[in-house]
């Protein structure tokens, strides 16, 4: 499990590895918005059939998803511990934004910037950055409510912070990177994946 606040060491980031992240706690199954605009880019909400290969060459980012959503569980635990421990809530909030600026920025630049130039994976690599901007500005908005100590915004943005958060994960572990398999084979990817990794392990190393 996720385990208490204090628990979350962040030099796992360093050779994060599938099977030895946290299990996130089930949430309410969130609204996504393109079964009603797109519904061809509809995300499942259930893990889909794919291939053993194609799970086990994007393990990495999908177990920094999983970091992702342990993260936002321990800034909603920090709730309960706000009135005990002062700061707790901030630096909760604090390894969030750190974690995934850092993901984000190596995912743009090496997994997006693959998929955009693809005829067949461009229009959904298009979806999940959109999705990125929806987010930046959800996690800013909640960013600002904690700021503030405005307890009744901070639950209602963390909400939403965390139902576009869950789609657009299961978007691109259902979806993207089955189909990215699937366009560009396993070489490719695991190139691309590669270079994901050092992307981002260069980009944290900048900010330590």
């Amino acid at each position: 499990g996720c385990g208490g606040v204090g628990a979350f060491i962040l030099e796992e980031w360093r050779d994060v590895g599938a099977s030895e992240v946290c299990v996130p706690t089930p949430v309410e199954k969130p609204r996504d918005p393109l079964r009603e605009t797109e519904p061809e880019l509809a995300v499942p909400l259930a893990r889909t059939d794919s291939s053993a290969e194609a799970r086990a060459v994007f393990a990495p980012l999908c177990a920094e998803h999983d970091l992702k959503r342990c993260l936002l569980r321990a800034f909603s635990l920090a709730e309960a511990s706000t009135q005990h421990q002062p700061g707790v809530r901030q630096r909760a909030l604090g390894q969030l934004q750190r974690f995934v600026r850092i993901h984000d920025r190596a995912e743009h630049t090496t997994v997006y910037a693959a998929l955009l130039a693809q005829p067949r994976t461009r229009r959904l690599a298009q979806v999940a950055i959109e999705e990125h901007h929806a987010l930046d500005a959800a996690l800013s908005d909640l960013a600002e409510a904690v700021a503030a100590g405005a307890e009744q915004e901070i639950g209602e943005r963390m909400g939403r912070y965390r139902d576009l958060l869950t789609v657009h994960l299961l978007r691109e572990e259902n979806e993207l990177f089955p189909l990215a398999y699937q366009v560009l084979g396993s070489e490719r990817c695991l190139r691309m994946v590669r270079r994901f990794r050092d992307v981002r392990q260069a980009a944290q190393r900048l900010e330590e």
